[in-house]
C-alpha cells in the first residue's frame, strides 16, 4: 500500500511540470505547480480510502516477496519429517499479472504524454520567434498598407458671423484602380519572410454641385489628400495630375476622418472646377508585407489586382465580385457605387461616418504553415503512443515475450523524439518531407528495436507496416480541415474493430492456456 501511495505522489507530481512550461516565474509556477500535484495527490488518496478493502483484496490475494526480501529456491523440497515432496508457494494468478502489466502501460502512457506538453510549448515558441524575425524584416521594409483615394479637404465657415470654421471632405464620384503585387522574399536566418512589392493607379474625378450654399468655402485653403499607412513603403516620388496640373504629395493630412495617416498638397481650384469635374490621376510604387487594403471612398469605384501569387486570402468587409486563382496567380476585381456606402460624397466633420470598417483587399499567404501543422500532429501524441503501446501489449501476449517497462518508456521515447525531428527538419525543408524523414526514422527504429526484442523478422515487418499505416493516417488528418473530425472518427472505430478482432481468443483469466502466435519467418 505504501507503494501505491508513493506511485500516485510521483505521479501527482509529474502531471504538474507541464505547468513550469506555461507560468513566467519560477515562484509562481512553482506555486501553481504544488496546488495541481496536491489536488491530484489528494484525489488518489480519497480514490484509496473508498477502495480499500478491494485493493486489499486484490494485492493481498496471492502474498509476494518484498521488494528488498532475498528470494528463496522455490523447486520442490523433500521434507525429512513426513518423508513428503514440499511444493513451493503456488505463483500467483497469471490474470493478475496480465492487470498489473496493462495498468503499468496504461500509467507509461500517460507519463509518456507529459513531455509532449513541453514539446507544444517549443513548437509556440519557435513560432513566436518566426514572428518576431516578421516583425523585425518587416518593420525595416514595410507593413501592410491600408490606401484610400485622393479626396479634397476644404475649409468652410457658415453662419451669420461666419467665424466658425471647420473641414468639408468632398470625396471623388468616381474612381478606378488597377495594380499589381509581385512577392518579396527575405531569408533571416532559417526564416523566409513574404513581402510585396506594388505599382497601383489611381484615376477619377470629382464631381460636387450639392455643396450647401451657405457654407463660405475657403477655396485659397484647399489641398488634396491621400491615405497611406506607412509611409516606409513609398519606393519613388508621388507626382498626382489634378485638375490638368501636376503636384508633388508630401507626408501630413489636415484632417482624420477618413485617414490617420497620409499626403496632401495645397491645390488650386475655383467653383467652377466642380461644376465641369475635376479630373485626376496618380501612379503610385509601394512596398508593403502581409496585406494590402482600400477603403472604398468614391461614389462609383473600380478596382482590378493581379498577381503572381497562387495563395492569396481576400479579407475585409467585402469580397471580390469576381476572381481567378490559379498556380500562375490570381485576378481580382471590387466593384462599389453610391448604394453600397454609409456616406455621401460630401462629408463634413460633424458626420463622422465609419469608413475605416469598410476596408477591403487581399492579404498573401504563405502555402504552408509548418508550426500550425507540427502543433496539430503534437495533438495526436495520444493517438501515437497509445496505439503503440497497445501494439506491443499485443505481441507480448500473442508470442509470449514480455516488454519490460524500461523497453515501453524507450519505445515512447523514440516516439516523442518524432515531433522534435519534426519541428526542427520543418524548420528548413517542406513540412511534408519533414514528416516523411521523421516518420521513417521513428519506425526502423522502433521496427529494429522489435526485431531484437522478439528475434524475428516477420514481427518487426508488421510492427513498421502497422506504424507506417498510423503515421499515414495522423497525417492525412493534420491535413485535413473541415472532414479531420469525421475521418479520425471512422479510422479510430476500424483501428479498435481491428485489435478487438485480433485478441479476440486471448483467455485474459488464463492466458497460458491459449496457442502462442508464432511470426517466425
Amino acid at each position: 500500500m505504501l507503494y501505491l501511495h508513493f506511485t500516485i505522489l510521483i505521479l501527482a507530481f509529474l502531471y504538474s511540470l507541464p505547468v513550469f512550461a506555461v507560468e513566467g516565474t519560477f515562484f509562481s509556477s512553482l506555486y501553481y505547480a504544488s496546488r495541481i500535484a496536491a489536488s491530484l495527490f489528494t484525489g488518489g488518496l480519497v480514490s484509496i480510502i473508498l477502495n480499500k478493502k478491494l485493493i486489499n483484496r486484490f494485492f493481498n490475494q496471492y502474498e509476494t516477496p518484498h521488494l528488498f526480501t532475498k528470494i528463496k529456491n522455490t523447486s520442490p523440497m523433500y521434507d525429512e519429517n513426513t518423508s513428503t515432496t514440499v511444493n513451493p508457494r503456488p505463483a500467483a494468478n497469471p490474470s493478475n499479472k496480465i492487470l498489473i502489466k496493462g495498468i503499468i502501460t496504461a500509467s507509461l502512457i500517460l507519463i509518456m504524454l507529459i513531455p509532449t506538453a513541453f514539446i507544444q510549448s517549443l513548437i509556440t515558441e519557435r513560432e513566436d520567434r518566426q514572428h518576431d524575425v516578421v516583425e523585425e524584416v518587416s518593420s525595416k521594409w514595410a507593413k501592410q498598407q491600408t490606401l484610400s483615394a485622393p479626396y479634397l479637404v476644404i475649409p468652410y465657415t457658415e453662419g451669420k458671423t461666419g467665424t466658425l470654421k471647420q473641414n468639408l471632405l468632398i470625396l471623388p464620384a468616381e474612381l478606378n484602380v488597377k495594380g499589381s503585387i509581385t512577392e518579396e522574399d527575405r531569408k533571416r536566418s532559417i526564416y523566409k519572410v513574404l513581402l510585396y512589392k506594388t505599382g497601383l493607379n489611381f484615376s477619377g474625378s470629382f464631381h460636387a454641385a450639392n455643396i450647401n450654399d451657405s457654407a463660405v468655402l475657403l477655396l485659397n485653403e484647399a489641398k488634396l489628400c491621400f491615405g497611406l499607412s506607412d509611409f516606409r513603403g513609398i519606393e519613388d516620388k508621388l507626382n498626382i495630375t489634378f485638375n490638368n496640373q501636376s503636384y508633388t504629395l508630401l507626408p501630413g493630412l489636415p484632417n482624420i476622418t477618413i485617414d490617420s495617416t497620409g499626403l496632401s498638397v495645397p491645390v488650386n481650384i475655383n467653383a467652377a472646377d466642380f461644376n465641369r469635374g475635376i479630373n485626376f490621376n496618380l501612379d503610385i510604387a509601394l512596398r508593403g508585407s502581409g496585406s494590402l487594403h482600400f477603403l472604398p471612398v468614391a461614389s462609383y469605384s473600380n478596382y482590378n489586382i493581379q498577381s503572381p501569387w497562387p495563395n492569396p486570402s481576400f479579407d475585409g468587409n467585402t469580397l471580390p465580385s469576381q476572381r481567378t486563382v490559379s498556380t500562375q496567380g490570381f485576378l481580382a476585381s471590387w466593384k462599389f457605387n453610391a448604394a453600397n456606402l454609409s456616406f455621401t460624397n460630401i462629408i463634413k466633420d460633424s458626420d463622422h461616418p465609419d469608413i475605416k470598417s469598410t476596408a477591403f483587399g487581399v492579404s498573401l499567404v504563405q502555402p504552408a504553415d509548418q508550426y500550425a501543422k507540427s502543433m496539430r500532429s503534437a495533438k495526436y501524441a495520444i493517438l501515437i503512443i497509445g496505439l503503440t503501446f497497445v501494439l506491443f501489449f499485443v505481441f507480448e501476449l500473442l508470442q509470449k515475450k514480455p516488454v519490460h517497462p524500461v523497453q515501453y518508456a524507450l519505445i515512447g521515447m523514440a516516439l516523442v523524439i518524432f515531433y522534435i525531428l519534426l519541428l526542427s527538419v520543418s524548420e528548413i525543408i517542406l513540412f511534408e518531407y519533414a514528416y516523411i524523414i521523421a516518420a521513417v526514422a521513428t519506425i526502423i527504429l522502433i521496427a529494429l528495436y522489435a526485431k531484437s526484442h522478439f528475434s524475428n523478422l516477420r514481427s518487426a515487418i508488421i510492427i513498421g507496416l502497422l506504424l507506417t499505416g498510423l503515421y499515414g493516417l495522423i497525417y492525412v488528418l493534420i491535413s485535413l480541415e473541415d472532414t479531420a473530425l469525421l475521418v479520425g472518427s471512422i479510422a479510430l472505430f476500424i483501428v479498435v474493430a481491428i485489435i478487438m478482432y485480433v485478441t479476440r481468443k486471448i483467455n485474459w483469466y488464463q492466458p497460458e492456456t491459449h496457442a502462442t502466435i508464432n511470426f517466425q519467418s
